[in-house]
């Protein structure tokens, strides 16, 4: 993959800005959906790369996740039918698009945060040990019935100890605040940094998603604000809808997993390098909008 430093290339650049500008969100999302087979084909190829690799083994599971969440957001943009005094009619579900994409964002800020922000193999461990850790222990803690749960509970039971003794060993461990260890060991703390830390940490433009993880993430928690929305908007759904510049973000971040893909494994780097010139262009600017200063909507489209 090129560097930031380099020149972008100008046309895939235009070809970027035509597309958002001019092309309805029903249309842009098939723009979208190209991305997403890309990157499902790079999984594919780090999924057979690291099947027996303890720790990037779990990248495939968490690009599964991001690729099915992405899909049922994408689908939003077609309208969702409900029936209303017996009629069936379409609406735009904005605030189900808006809780999605926080689900997407956090889900590449996990990847991110385990697998790319350190270079060493130790430090991914140990991130990756407290990520499981917390969420086994939360979910041993559930109070079940069944004599199968029990027995799952069980098994989990002897992996968290495991991990837990792994988790104490670690000089990453020892090197935190007593506060954090201790909300460690609770379960409590799956992260070592918050997801504003997180987005800074991964490159990404973190005033780009100003609106949209801050005053619009309240959707994804029912907060009042998102009540309110509801109750002085409309949602009917309009076919010619265009320039929805959450789905500009959501390519873009397609883009910056395709990228990080690519620099973990020279596979999957070979891989990219065989896709269509101009597929791959797209893929460059879209990551480079992502995370540059020096882009902004109006340099696109001039």
């Amino acid at each position: 993959m090129n560097e930031e430093e380099q020149i972008f290339n100008g046309r895939a650049a235009s070809r970027v800005w035509k597309d958002y500008e001019t092309n309805t969100s029903v249309v842009y999302v098939e723009k979208i959906l190209q991305k997403i087979d890309s990157l499902i084909v790079l999984n594919n190829e780090i999924k057979t790369e690291f099947a027996k690799d303890d720790l990037f083994f779990w990248i495939d599971p968490i690009i599964a996740k991001f690729s099915f969440h992405v899909g049922s957001f994408l689908q939003l943009f077609s309208g969702t039918r409900v029936t209303i005094k017996g009629k069936e009619v379409k609406i735009f579900d904005e605030p189900s698009v808006l809780a999605l994409f926080r689900i997407i964002l956090e889900n590449y800020l996990t990847f991110y945060y385990i697998f790319c922000d350190s270079d060493i193999r130790d430090e991914k461990e140990f991130r990756l040990n407290v990520w499981k850790y917390c969420g086994l222990k939360q979910r041993n803690e559930f109070d079940v019935e069944q004599e199968e749960l029990k027995r799952k509970q069980a098994k989990e039971f002897i992996e968290l100890t495991s991990i837990k003794e792994k988790i104490l060993s670690s000089p990453y461990f020892t090197k935190l605040k007593k506060e954090d260890r201790n909300q460690i060991i609770k379960g409590v703390k799956p992260r070592l940094f918050s997801w504003t830390k997180i987005l800074e940490m991964s490159g990404i433009r973190k005033r780009l998603f100003r609106n949209i993880y801050g005053y619009k993430s309240n959707y994804a928690h029912s907060e009042f604000i998102s009540i309110l929305q509801i109750n002085s908007a409309t949602y009917g759904f309009n076919e010619s809808a265009k320039e929805h510049y959450i789905l500009l973000l959501m390519h873009s971040l397609i883009c910056k997993q395709i990228n990080d893909l690519c620099g973990l494994s020279e596979t999957a780097n070979e891989s990219f390098n065989k896709l269509d010139n101009d597929l791959k262009d797209e893929i460059e600017f879209l990551k480079w909008f992502l995370t540059s200063e020096k882009l902004d909507l109006e340099e696109i489209g001039s």
